[in-house]
This record gives structure tokens, sequence and C-alpha cells, in this order.
């Protein structure tokens, strides 16, 4: 609770002293040094010990800065009307085409593969079967719900302030939309609520894969010193990253454009081995629920990768720059021969 209340006091304290908008480098490392201390300690404890006690607090600021964004919104909804949604699936600034990119924008997509390496280590945590329909359905329509509210504060702040719109700084927009609906006190909160969503993708990550790691080379992690070993190399990587990311300016930007569909990818993963297990176990008319999201999101990622290239999209990661319609349908062929693969491994081993 110290070191929750410690990290959550040092964002909050940090924030009006240009942080975020004057890019203050002192005390950016000071927060960073207190992140990373936070992600060692919750990587390396069990979820019980540290995470299953912070995660409610870091949820409930994250709710409470949603639902005063959008109980804010509510005098600003003529600003939405102003909208042309009849043109958006075409408006990019960029001409970017909505497959591949709105699902590599969004990092987790249709579906998380975060939610997919932690629902291993949550089942654990759960007494019933019947709690999995709230404790992972439904935790994922929470977000997406958030995720709509913040879209709609999104496009609120554009039409209220149409600099802000060319200016393309992510971090000035977002505290100029809460500075604006919520005011400086309030503002400071919901920011606040933002940032603990960042730092549970952290954590989140880096505890998956401690556990990925644990599991494929077979290391004990009831030991300290066998659960240290794993850590340690980890935290090794992750340092050169921070230290590389903040040296190049185009750093993070690159950074991103890997995790946005790696994260995907091993949704897909999940995805295709819950069809086969389905199918193994009797459950064959349901196969399709799990094949279906995961067919698509495959084919989102193949066309991405396809696509690609420093010279189709600024800063992104190196692809094999294919024509777009080209890579469309060598992505659709790979994907109908992968998800018939799939299906075909998916039926009852006695029926082979």
């Amino acid at each position: 609770l110290a070191l929750t209340l410690l990290l959550v006091g040092a964002v909050f304290i940090t924030i009006p002293a240009g942080i975020i908008a004057d890019g203050n480098n002192k005390v950016y490392w000071l927060v960073a040094v207190l992140v990373f201390i936070y992600y060692f300690v919750a990587t390396f404890f069990p979820v019980d010990k540290i995470i299953g006690r912070i995660y409610p607090l870091f949820g409930s600021l994250l709710i409470l800065s949603s639902v005063a964004v959008i109980v804010a919104l509510i005098p600003h909804m003529g600003l939405l009307e102003e909208v042309d949604f009849s043109q958006a699936l075409n408006r990019h600034p960029n001409h970017e085409p909505i497959i591949p990119m709105l699902f590599v924008t969004i990092a987790c997509g249709i579906i998380s593969g975060f939610h997919s390496t932690q629902s291993p280590i949550i089942a654990r945590t759960i007494t019933s079967e019947h709690q999995g329909r709230v404790a992972f359905y439904g935790m994922m329509i929470v977000e997406g719900l958030i995720g709509m509210i913040w879209a709609a504060g999104g496009m609120a702040i554009y039409a209220h302030n149409e600099a802000l719109r060319a200016s393309g700084n992510g971090t000035m927009i977002l505290r100029e939309l809460v500075s604006w609906l919520l005011g400086p006190v309030g503002g400071r909160v919901a920011l606040a609520g933002v940032i603990v969503l960042a730092i549970t993708s952290g954590d989140t990550a880096l505890r998956s894969l401690r556990l990925a790691m644990a599991d494929y080379f077979g290391i004990d992690q009831r030991p300290t010193g066998k659960r240290l070993a794993t850590v340690v190399p980890i935290f090794a990587a992750v340092a050169v990253l921070l230290a590389w990311s903040n040296a190049d300016p185009n750093g993070f930007k690159s950074l991103w454009n890997y995790f946005a569909w790696s994260n995907q990818t091993i949704a897909v993963c999940a995805l295709l081995v819950a069809a086969v297990w389905l199918g193994w176990n009797g459950r064959c008319a349901y196969i399709w629920v799990a094949l279906l999201p995961g067919a698509f999101m495959l084919y989102v990622i193949i066309t991405y990768i396809l696509w690609v290239s420093p010279t189709n999209l600024a800063g992104a990661p190196i692809g094999f720059g294919l024509d777009y319609h080209l890579s469309l349908g060598l992505a659709a062929v790979i994907t109908a021969i992968t998800t018939l693969l799939i299906w075909r491994k998916a039926q009852p081993k006695n029926s082979h």
C-alpha cells in the first residue's frame, strides 16, 4: 500500500510540475525509477502478494476517471454533432487504410494479447468457472466501454480546439482534454487514471513474460534464487530498451509499432489454441467462437507485416513493403489456409 501511494503520489505531484507539458527531464527520471521499482516488485512477487492488493486501487482510479469524463461531456454533446461520421473511415490525415492501421493503432485490436496471457494466471485465483464470464468477458466489455468514452472525449476536444488536431501531440491533447472537462484538480486525477492504465500494461507484460520463460525453460519459480535469476535478465533488457527509446527521438514510436501487432499476435495464438482445445474436448459446435476472431486478427496482422515498410508508413518497422492490395490478397489466402488447418486440427482425435 505504501509503494502504491508513493507511486500514485509521485505521478500526481509531477503532473503540475510540467512532466507532461514541458518534458521536465529530472522529474521524468524520478517517476521512471519509481515505476521501474514497482515493476520489479510486481513481477518478482506472486500475483496475490502485490498485484492483487494494488489493482483494486488502480481499477477504481481508472473507472472514476472515465465516469468523470463521460459526465463532463454531457453539456458538450453538441460538439460531437460537428463530427462527420459518414466520412470517418477515410478521414485519416495520412490516408492510412483502416485495415490494418485501425487495429494496430489501437494496440489491443479487437482482443488483447495481455488478456490472453493473464487468463491462466487469473483462472487460478477464482473459485468457480461461473466467475469466468465476469472475470474475462465482462472485463473486456468494460475495457471497450472505457475506450469508447475516451474516444468520444478525443472527438469533442478536436471539435473544441482545431489547433490540437493539427499538432498531433497525443500527450498535449490528453492534458488539454482533461483540463478542459474537469478543471485543474479533476484533470490531474483523470490523467493519473490514464497513466495507471499504461503502467498496468507494463507490469502485466513483465509478469507474463517471467512465467512464460519459466514454463518454457522449466525453471521452478518457488525458490527465491531461481525466480530472481528469471527476473534479472528481463529487467536488464527493459533497462536497455528504456535508455534507447529515450536517446532516440523515434525510439518510442518504433517500439510501439512492434508492440501493437505483437500484442495481437499473442491473442491470435491463444484463440487458435483455444479453438483446438474446444474441438478436442467435445465442444465442436463452439470452435467458431475462438476461431473466427482469431482468423480476423490473423488477417490484420499478416496484412500489416506484408504491407508496412518505412516508405509506406513513416517510422514503421521494416516489413515486406508490398503493394497494399497485393498484401490484402496474400493475407486472405494465408488466413484461409491457416483457418482450414486449425479447423481440421480441432476435430476430435477419434475422428481422424
